[in-house]
């Protein structure tokens, strides 16, 4: 299969590109040069394009809609995100099944309130971004499945019952939106890095999970 695994940068995930260039046909960086962030090997008879896409909404935006104009029978993008839940601990790896993006104005309205989106156009799927891809599901059906939103201000209280969240990451709506307005396959898999209702958190604790999980992935499908 031809994979497009995307990571944020490199250093979170030294475990995983030691994996990949012990047992892969191309050695993958372990920092990203300025202007290049696609990288190709061979494993397990897979052909896996690793785009470090940056953490920043624009970054993921472009890198993602660039790569994706050649088509992979999978597009994953691994990452970590926030819980909004007090029973999501930090840890827990979620497989995001619905995305919601809260970019808000000057006036603190998202896109829907302020008229700038439409929940009914393409490729909104019943007033959201729905993944409905079910293929290798028998290697994401552990993972717990989530609705995430996209917040690039600080959250409010009210957040999980404003908008029914799990979680919220920084940059998940500029993954989707390209991979669901290109028809192109893909999954969302993050990891709970600090609990927003408990206050708890642990970066390392989270890396470390999410490289033994992606490595497993990386494994089965």
């Amino acid at each position: 299969m031809r994979l497009l695994l995307c990571l944020p940068s490199p250093a979170p995930f030294s475990t995983v590109i030691d994996y990949l260039n012990q047992h892969g046909s191309t050695m993958l960086p372990k920092q990203t040069e300025d202007v290049q962030y696609l990288y190709s090997t061979r494993f397990l008879q897979h052909d896996v394009d690793v785009a470090f896409t940056g953490e920043s909404l624009f970054e993921v935006n472009y890198k993602v809609t660039k790569a994706i104009q050649q088509k992979y029978h999978l597009a994953l993008k691994v990452g970590f995100c926030d819980s909004l839940k007090i029973d999501l601990a930090v840890g827990t790896v979620v497989n995001v099944i619905k995305e919601k993006p809260l970019l808000m104005n000057v006036e603190g309205k998202d896109v829907y309130e302020s008229g700038l989106l439409n929940a009914n156009d393409y490729p909104h799927f019943k007033g959201t971004f729905v993944n409905m891809n079910n293929s290798y599901m028998n290697v994401f059906l552990d993972l717990k499945k989530v609705v995430s939103g996209t917040l690039t201000s600080i959250p409010s209280n009210d957040l999980q019952v404003k908008y029914a969240l799990d979680t919220i990451t920084s940059n998940g709506i500029g993954f989707v939106y390209p991979c669901m307005f290109e028809r192109q396959p893909f999954y969302q898999v993050n990891v709970v890095k600090s609990n927003l209702v408990n206050e708890q958190a642990d970066e390392e604790l989270a890396q470390k999970v999410i490289n033994d999980i992606l490595i497993d992935i990386l494994q089965k499908i």
